[in-house]
């Protein structure tokens, strides 16, 4: 799961970060372990996950409003459209074909036949590039993640003799965004990160429970949505499924009638235990019982989907197919240019 979008305040570090060298392998395995030594201790809820689901299992009819946001489909990126969706005026931005097709589909092949690997607790797999869990994991798998990040880039290109449909987002957010869109520095290495990663969903791959239906509702920032930054999420779609694979985002208001307000906490507190094998299968049926309806999209070959990360949102299941696509984060802070990352 992804960190969180950065404050303000902390603009004045990041830009001494921008202004250092990248850490060697033996500065980053020494500053990996300072940050774990000095990581406090996790604190033990007052209630456990098992007390709160007990609780709320005992009530009936009761679902949060959606905030009315809906999806801006476009022919092509436009600012307006992408000022839109960072001030959370839309839940999401579509833009149909915006990959070549056949590009598309021939990149999908080429990524099939990669071994894939899974990251603990996911439906997914990865055939190019490391995810940026890995830098939160162990020393050895940070490192590995930098040391693969230009390679499975380089790869990518390659396989499809030219630029990459997400090279071609990266170069019109730069173009289209005023403060333009860079690779991210913004980790504690000051290393250039991945940027574009290659995910691919099976039927064999997904989860049991009504996961396997309905996909895990999850966020990958936090829930409350601020309007001047956000971490969003762009995925170019390379292959789908014939049937099954949509993609659905619940657009839940924060602000809530007074007698539904402390909910809105409630299912923030579960968002966080969403790949939890304990208690993924209860977690799941309450969200779908707590959260409002989703708006649901079906992308296709050559699709554009981006998304802010703190609404939930979950890829349903399918039955037959591969569902593939590239993926990168971008965050928005204010004035800043966007950093992608994956």
């Amino acid at each position: 799961m992804a960190k969180a979008a950065t404050t303000l305040e902390e603009e004045p570090r990041r830009a001494l970060a921008d202004a250092l060298d990248p850490m060697s392998d033996e500065e980053l395995r020494a500053e990996f372990e300072r940050r774990r030594d000095a990581k406090p201790s996790a604190k033990t809820p007052a209630k456990s996950v098992t007390d709160v689901l007990a609780q709320l299992e005992a009530v009936r009819d009761v679902r949060l409003e959606s905030d009315g946001a809906g999806v801006a489909t476009c022919g092509e990126l436009t600012p307006s459209a992408l000022q839109d969706l960072f001030a959370n005026r839309t839940c999401a931005l579509h833009v149909p074909g915006f990959g070549n097709v056949g590009t598309c589909t021939e990149l999908a092949r080429w990524l099939a036949d990669r071994p894939a690997h899974t990251w603990g607790g996911t439906d997914t797999s990865y055939t190019a590039g490391i995810p940026v869990n890995a830098l939160y994991s162990s020393v050895d798998e940070a490192i590995a993640y930098f040391k693969e990040a230009l390679p499975a880039m380089r790869a990518i290109r390659g396989a499809t003799n030219g630029l990459s449909p997400l090279d071609k987002l990266r170069l019109e957010l730069d173009e289209l965004w005023p403060s333009g869109a860079t690779v991210s520095r913004d980790n504690p290495y000051r290393r250039k990160m991945l940027a574009g990663l290659a995910r691919v969903m099976r039927p064999e791959t997904l989860l049991d429970g009504i996961t396997r239906v309905e996909g895990i509702i999850h966020t990958d920032s936090s829930m409350f949505l601020d309007s001047e930054h956000g971490l969003f999420s762009a995925n170019i779609y390379l292959d789908v499924p014939t049937s099954g694979g949509e993609l659905n985002i619940f657009p839940v208001a924060m602000q809530q009638p007074e007698h539904l307000q402390s909910l809105v906490r409630v299912v923030a507190y579960f968002l966080q235990y969403s790949f939890d094998p304990v208690h993924r299968e209860r977690i799941q049926r309450q969200l779908h019982a707590l959260l409002p309806a989703p708006v649901t999209l079906t992308p296709r070959a050559g699709d554009l989907i981006v998304l802010n990360t703190g609404r939930p949102h979950a890829v349903r299941g399918f039955t037959a197919g591969t569902r593939v696509t590239l993926q990168a984060f971008a965050l928005h802070e204010g004035t800043r240019p966007l950093q992608f990352y994956s």
